[in-house]
């Protein structure tokens, strides 16, 4: 087990790396959507799901 990791350290390090940032991004994503923000920036002109999100206002 023991030269497992040792002959695959630098791999396992960056996998769990990205792991951690992949977790970050969710999670970042989660708290944003729970706390009523939008990710659309807010611009519903040219927005073709605009109805969808939004009330619509003609």
């Amino acid at each position: 087990m023991f030269t497992f990791l040792a002959e695959n350290a630098a791999p396992l390090v960056v996998g769990l790396g990205v792991l951690l940032v992949v977790v970050q991004i969710i999670r970042s994503l989660y708290r944003r959507r729970k706390s009523g923000n939008r990710n659309c920036g807010g611009s519903c002109a040219g927005c073709p799901s605009r109805t969808a999100c939004h009330e619509f206002k003609s």
